[in-house]
């Protein structure tokens, strides 16, 4: 442990040796000021500045006993192996933002809440940086580069994306905005049901399981609030995209039946659409139109 006190700073740096199931040896070090008016030059709740993490293996599961992640973020548990770079940045005793080199296997995070989530989120692998800030109710996480890898096997490789989420006291929700260079449609589906993303966004990726690839897209939403509707938009390319039907409703005794939410496989589209409708140029390459309960055979084959 090496501690200096130069004026106003506080410098330290402490390199230690962890148990073997834990991980292998460590260096974590910070660099403070405080405040010139501050009388007590120990309150480091005061303090603000960077801390770094450098780890070359560590098991998460046998630290997170130690971190109080329920309060941060709302997880009761975490599991993951692998590699770890962290910058933190402190301001005033808090941490406003994070940026992680990570290089982990076996990633699961169990929710506190099933509100927050439906399904816990698990990740066969990830990799890359990831940049995580909060400031007031938003909170923004993003990347220049990952590769993904969640446990079903479905993969997302780079990209630049960034989202942008606001949340209410109650703790829902209240907005967010996706942007990205490229998305994995199979990934993201997978990823959504797993994160603290709202009731409607979990649903709607459960129920349709979308597939394909995202390019150049900005999504938006926006809950309804002070007597105004929700609010949505949604713009971008996509490639191969497909959407899972809804079955229809079986046939009431007078022979009459509901029909089932269109899907649709194979769709290459250019679009723009919000909550009052939009516009999409659309082409379907040894696609499929898909429209349960309204025709004998549902599945409509185009090229």
């Amino acid at each position: 442990l090496l501690v200096r006190n130069p004026g106003l700073r506080h410098e330290w740096r402490l390199d230690a040796t962890l148990p073997p199931h834990w991980g292998e040896r460590i260096s974590v070090r910070g660099r403070f000021t405080r405040p010139f008016w501050q009388t007590h030059p120990g309150r480091w709740r005061d303090w603000s500045g960077e801390l770094f993490v450098q780890a070359p293996w560590l098991d998460m599961a046998e630290l997170g006993r130690y971190a109080d992640v329920a309060s941060a973020w709302g997880v009761r548990a975490v599991q993951a192996q692998g590699a770890l770079r962290l910058w933190a940045q402190v301001q005033r005793g808090t941490l406003p933002a994070l940026t992680a080199d990570l290089h982990w296997r076996n990633v699961r995070l169990d929710w506190i809440a099933a509100a927050q989530a439906p399904e816990p989120l698990a990740l066969s692998r990830i990799e890359g940086r990831l940049a995580w800030q909060r400031k007031d109710d938003t909170m923004t996480l993003g990347s220049d580069d990952l590769v993904l890898e969640v446990a079903e096997g479905a993969r997302w490789l780079g990209g630049r994306w960034r989202l942008d989420a606001t949340s209410g006291s109650d703790g829902q929700w209240r907005a967010w905005a996706l942007s990205a260079d490229r998305l994995d449609l199979g990934a993201l589906q997978r990823l959504a049901r797993g994160l603290p993303l709202g009731h409607q966004v979990n649903a709607w990726a459960r129920e349709t399981q979308p597939v394909g690839e995202l390019e150049g897209v900005e999504l938006r939403w926006a809950a309804a609030q002070a007597g105004q509707p929700e609010r949505w938009s949604a713009r971008g390319r996509v490639r191969g995209l497909g959407l899972r039907a809804g079955e229809a409703t079986p046939p009431t005794p007078d022979g009459s039946s509901a029909p089932g939410r269109p899907g649709l496989q194979g769709v290459d589209a250019e679009f723009a659409f919000d909550e009052r409708g939009g516009r999409a140029t659309v082409m379907l390459r040894h696609g499929a139109l898909v429209f349960p309960g309204v025709f004998e055979e549902p599945r409509l084959v185009f090229d």
